[in-house]
């Protein structure tokens, strides 16, 4: 029978306690597979299993897109050189390692990612949701927004408290796709902006009837004189679809227009993952104000505000709600 190597559970245990989400691409019959890894108590490790006779490469692509990851975000452990030269032929960007290495993983450079905190040791559990949710709509008979509406998707925000820093710290390292400017900040540059009586910084956490995604995202303001500043925007992957960099972005609005200043501004540093972003300013009445787009107003006094997705409840104790 098949047993694991000396050491694999508590690899598989540290990776998932840093949020790194593990899954199989395998060339095997799905059923004895699975039950393997059940019998073995490694079944829960692994998110979007693909296991079957197809290339590696195929099932590689697959997961990506079910996690909703870009393939450079991966890394193939194989202990078959023609599997890892498949791999890498197809996409040079992911890491390919040999499977031998595996008592080195925590070691490796992309393997440190994570602070270990709650969101990240909870981040395999929360794709596991996820996969119960896209189940849930496959299965749905109504249209998208019908199934929006009955997930009863919940987005409570608050301002940021101390020990909210390390998971702010977090988002700016590992979102990309929702991520407005790139910025990295550290510990003390978000003690700095809780202490600072121009700036605000406000996070969000997700929920519906499939689960808590716990805090997903983060809005870091500058207030001037006659204007705010969405500085930062940064809301993880995980719960792409469901509306939330909107969401936070009407809220930026109604605050801008609660300080009685004319104008809110956005950064925008533009990269190949967070183009849709440019999408959603122009999409909710923002207009480019470099011509490089790097920056985008809304003039909140001249133009009627966009409303929160009608799919989803923004709740909290910030007056601002209520606009």
């Amino acid at each position: 029978a098949v047993e694991l190597k000396p050491g694999v559970e508590e690899v598989l245990e540290e990776l998932t306690r840093r949020g790194i989400v593990n899954s199989i691409a395998s060339r095997n019959d799905r059923e004895p597979a699975i039950a393997a890894l059940e019998r073995l108590g490694v079944e829960g490790y692994f998110v979007a299993p693909r296991i079957d006779h197809s290339p590696k490469p195929d099932n590689l692509r697959e997961i990506a897109q079910v996690l909703n990851l870009s393939l450079d975000s991966l890394a193939f452990i194989d202990n078959d050189p023609f599997e890892r030269a498949a791999v890498t032929f197809t996409y040079p960007d992911v890491t390919v390692i040999e499977a031998e290495e595996y008592p080195r993983l925590p070691t490796m450079p992309g393997f440190d990612a994570g602070s270990g905190t709650a969101e990240s040791r909870a981040r395999a559990k929360s794709y596991h949701e996820e996969a119960r949710r896209r189940e849930a709509e496959d299965a749905f008979a109504g249209t998208r927004l019908e199934f929006l509406k009955s997930c009863e998707i919940e987005l409570q925000v608050r301002l940021a408290e101390r020990w909210d820093i390390a998971r702010i710290v977090e988002l700016a390292e590992r979102t990309n796709q929702f991520n407005s400017s790139g910025l990295r900040y550290s510990a003390e540059d978000v003690d700095s902006i809780l202490r600072d009586p121009g700036s605000t910084a406000i996070v969000a956490n997700l929920s519906d009837r499939f689960g808590d995604a716990g805090l997903i995202g983060a809005m870091i303001m500058r207030r001037a004189d006659k204007h705010c500043l969405v500085e930062s925007l940064m809301v993880s992957c995980r719960v792409d679809g469901r509306g939330v960099p909107s969401a936070l972005l009407v809220l930026a609005l109604r605050l801008t227009r609660s300080e009685r200043v004319s104008s809110l501004f956005a950064r925008y540093n533009a990269n190949e993952r967070n183009r849709r972003l440019a999408f959603l300013y122009q999409m909710m009445g923002f207009l480019p104000t470099k011509a490089d787009g790097s920056l985008w107003s809304f003039d909140v006094v001249g133009e009627p505000l966009p409303q929160v997705p009608e799919w989803l409840t923004l709740v909290g104790a910030m007056p601002e709600l209520k606009a």
